[in-house]
């Protein structure tokens, strides 16, 4: 079994340094840290969690609440990639991690009794299933949640996408291309990213000095294959020639994919009729024919600020109430100019 003395050893720091560095205190230097943890891991050291259990009260354990509407669960094909990033970063700060649900043993349970059940130190809060009372409950408890996509007020922090830049991205795109007739199939307004990603596209087209038009803005139910089939649908027949417009911004990729779909259904052809780009940058787009061009969200960036910033919170550090992460364009198939 690797011991602290060993990591000391290797590293030719204190084994005072070593325990401070494994145990995230804020007194030490980043570099002297990283290189720390950098060799612990190397050696294979795993925390006897029980023994720091009792010096520390920390458990070494924390949950991930994870709902979704797709009914596809760790599946999902934004979601896996968060979550998977956050279990691998969290687990380098020695912590284990377990899914909190509703039921234990087949005897129904709140997030929050199952929480204190487990004893769990914080919770990642991933979901798009919208509010119930036990998500309140919990959030509002004094155990330390971290969400995304889940707004509820500054004490418990949010880490997520820029949806606003990363919509008005697209917005440029477009009109570089030469495009003005830009269309919305926006995203459910219930969640978070619904709401922002629409603002953004608000935003663009009073910041072009276009005039809103309500009959090119469609709420999709969901962020699915069959929602932007529908909503496509709705759109063209919102639409008369003259307000036909020549490209569209989904709410999701697989908005999107469902959305061409159903234009090449009646016969019409992306990008040659209605240029389309999505949101996500899900591994089906870039296989997807015509190949997806859409805003890449960084899956794995994203799962790691969610894992640094609980670990952080956990241990008493001021964290930020909300911190934004960077979106980019992925240029590929679905636009052309006008």
């Amino acid at each position: 079994m690797v011991k602290i003395s060993d990591i000391a050893r290797e590293a030719n720091v204190s084994i005072t340094t070593v325990s401070r560095a494994l145990n995230n205190y804020a007194d030490i230097n980043e570099r002297t840290k990283e290189r720390v943890l950098k060799i612990a891991r190397e050696l294979g050291y795993f925390p006897n969690a029980n023994a720091k259990g009792l010096k520390t009260n920390n458990n070494w354990l924390v949950g991930i609440l994870f709902t979704e509407s797709l009914n596809v669960g760790l599946e999902h094909p934004l979601f896996a990639g968060v979550i998977e990033s956050f279990k691998s970063t969290i687990g380098n700060y020695g912590y284990d991690t377990i899914f909190i649900t509703s039921k234990i043993g087949g005897r129904k349970m709140g997030y929050l009794q199952h929480c204190k059940h487990r004893n769990v130190n914080g919770v990642f809060v991933c979901t798009y299933a919208g509010w119930d009372s036990n998500l309140k409950e919990l959030l509002e408890s004094n155990i330390k949640c971290v969400t995304t996509d889940v707004e509820y007020n500054q004490n418990v922090p949010i880490i997520l996408s820029d949806n606003v830049d990363g919509v008005k991205q697209a917005y440029d795109y477009l009109y570089k291309l030469g495009h003005r007739r830009i269309a919305c199939l926006a995203g459910n307004q219930n969640t978070l990213s619904g709401r922002e990603r629409l603002r953004g596209y608000k935003m663009s087209i009073e910041e072009h000095g276009e005039s809103y038009q309500p009959e090119h803005v469609i709420y999709t139910f969901d962020y699915d294959f069959n929602s932007g089939y529908r909503a496509m649908e709705q759109l063209l027949e919102n639409c008369n020639e003259d307000n036909l417009p020549s490209a569209v911004i989904a709410a999701s990729d697989s908005v999107a994919i469902g959305a061409i779909s159903f234009l090449e259904s009646r016969g019409l052809r992306v990008p040659e009729d209605i240029s389309i780009i999505g949101f996500d940058d899900i591994e089906l787009a870039k296989y997807y024919t015509p190949r997806l061009t859409t805003i890449r969200q960084d899956r794995a960036k994203i799962g790691e600020v969610i894992a640094e910033t609980l670990v952080a919170y956990i241990n008493g550090m001021e964290v930020p109430a909300r911190t934004l992460i960077p979106v980019s364009l992925v240029e590929r198939d679905t636009c052309r100019p006008v």
